[in-house]
């Protein structure tokens, strides 16, 4: 298997920047429907493990804007 896994209990930015490409705004927004991420205090909490296609989708999902995985 292929991907990039963030671990259960992974916190992320509630707030996206206005940049935020589209498809990290409509998977964050499906995660949370899903209750992959509930909001908790000032975070986002990811409530079970999650894998993502690439590093760099994973990374944009926690800080809610457009990120290199491979860098950060």
């Amino acid at each position: 298997m292929s991907g990039f896994i963030l671990i259960k209990e992974s916190k992320a930015r509630t707030d996206q920047t206005p940049s935020t490409a589209g498809f990290v705004r409509e998977l964050r927004s499906a995660l949370r429907n899903r209750g992959v991420l509930k909001q908790e205090n000032d975070f986002l909490v990811f409530q079970q493990d999650y894998r993502f296609s690439s590093p760099s989708t994973a990374v944009s999902v926690l800080v809610g804007g457009s990120a290199n995985g491979r860098i950060l």
